[in-house]
């Protein structure tokens, strides 16, 4: 073994730092259906008539959440990242917090469903939501597969061996 192969993460690590820059990548998109689809597309499932009043706190609303999307993403390609890079933390972090989407996302798939009937914006976000769960069930497993365990040990136990000659 080399130094240098030694220092590439393992197939799993790969495959899944993979998986969580496609499921930011598609949180993304989804983010700019959303603002493509605006309050009416929010409210999937709602009655169509919104007074001019509550349209403009819905737009402030979806404009936090976009926000807030931002700051998931941005701290989601952090997170893989550093799992990429060996460290244990950002595995764990990231194990938790995909646990935590994947129940928030069941929670709400009643929200999701009522998006298909919402004109090709909110059926193409609803397709993407319904993506995003196997997406985010694959990364997490695949950083925990046998195979990623070694990359995560103390770095002193993974340092390469010296080649001989």
């Amino acid at each position: 073994m080399t130094v240098q192969s030694a220092a590439a993460p393992p197939a799993p690590v790969r495959t899944s730092f993979l998986l969580w820059v496609v499921n930011a990548g598609l949180a993304v998109v989804s983010m700019v259906l959303l603002l493509l689809g605006g309050p009416e597309l929010m409210m999937a499932g709602q009655p169509t008539q919104m007074d001019p009043g509550f349209q403009q706190a819905a737009m402030i609303g979806l404009y936090v959440a976009v926000g807030f999307l931002l700051v998931v993403i941005a701290l989601e390609l952090f997170f893989a990242f550093q799992m990429r890079a060996g460290r244990n933390w950002a595995r764990i972090v990231l194990a938790v917090l995909g646990g935590l989407a994947i129940l928030l996302g069941l929670l709400g798939i009643g929200s999701t469903f009522a998006m298909l009937g919402a004109g090709p914006l909110g059926a193409a976000n609803a397709v993407i939501s319904l993506i995003g769960y196997p997406l985010t069930i694959a990364a997490i497993v695949f950083m925990f597969l046998p195979g990623a365990r070694d990359w995560f040990a103390p770095r002193a136990a993974r340092v390469p061996p010296i080649p001989a000659g």
